[in-house]
């Protein structure tokens, strides 16, 4: 990915995924498809991801970056939550990637500056035959964007509306992610993580990052108890 100019903003994608990786049902599965021919159809500028937190579209749109130099091309990645503290002007020349991502549209609706830039690079990107990969809560119609001719650019694409996975998924997901970190999660620890704690998918996956890098920490492994130690510390924190 854009590494080198990311980082110079300074705006870091999130550690890469996979579309492989991307364990889903099968209408979720359908929009993996779609975004996959995306990547690759001629004539094709914007494709659009809206879902709740925690569904996966930062997931999707950062498996697309990969997948897109894995073909050759040149991707970005741009999370607008956290670019909300810095200058438009950092999308000023991202028409020179083939592929650009960017993630929590809703974050810049309203202010005036970024969706202008963001209306200006949609057709630079249109004109150089690149692409736009953009992700929101809510599909394009239903967003507060009040610039009248963005509202209009991003509703010419593709979109499609991710779903929330289900407890039986959920599972699923947790303890293949947790596999991938090199920690084993049982159905008790499992099934404790979904009645206890958030259940807010993306609060989850930080959840298990935490339990990875204290159980690393210490030297001990996933007990129950020692869950309920790092998750009652967790807490204690954002009190304190």
């Amino acid at each position: 990915m854009a590494n080198e100019t990311q980082l110079t903003l300074p705006l870091c994608p999130p550690t890469p995924a996979s579309f492989e990786q991307f364990i889903s049902d099968e209408a979720n599965s359908a929009t993996v498809r779609s975004l996959r021919h995306f990547l690759t159809a001629p004539n094709e500028t914007l494709f659009f991801i809206a879902g709740e937190e925690g569904s996966g579209k930062t997931h999707l749109l950062t498996a697309a970056c990969a997948e897109i130099e894995r073909l050759g091309a040149r991707g970005a990645y741009a999370p607008l939550a956290e670019a909300m503290r810095l200058s438009p002007e950092l999308l000023s020349d991202w028409e020179q990637y083939d592929l650009v991502c960017l993630d929590d549209l809703h974050a810049i609706a309203g202010r005036n500056d970024w969706e202008e830039t963001i209306f200006h690079l949609f057709n630079r990107a249109r004109d150089t035959g690149h692409r736009l990969l953009i992700s929101a809560t809510r599909l394009p119609a239903l967003i507060d964007i009040e610039l009248p001719d963005l509202r209009s650019r991003l509703q010419w694409g593709t979109s499609f509306r991710l779903r929330m996975p289900d407890d039986a998924l959920k599972r699923l997901i947790l303890q293949n992610h947790a596999h991938q970190r090199g920690m084993h999660l049982n159905d008790q620890l499992t099934d404790y993580l979904l009645r206890h704690h958030d259940r807010n998918l993306s609060r989850l996956m930080y959840l298990l990052e935490r339990l990875d890098k204290v159980s690393l920490a210490r030297q001990r492994r996933l007990t129950l108890p020692f869950v309920r130690s790092v998750i009652a510390d967790m807490a204690s924190e954002r009190q304190g």
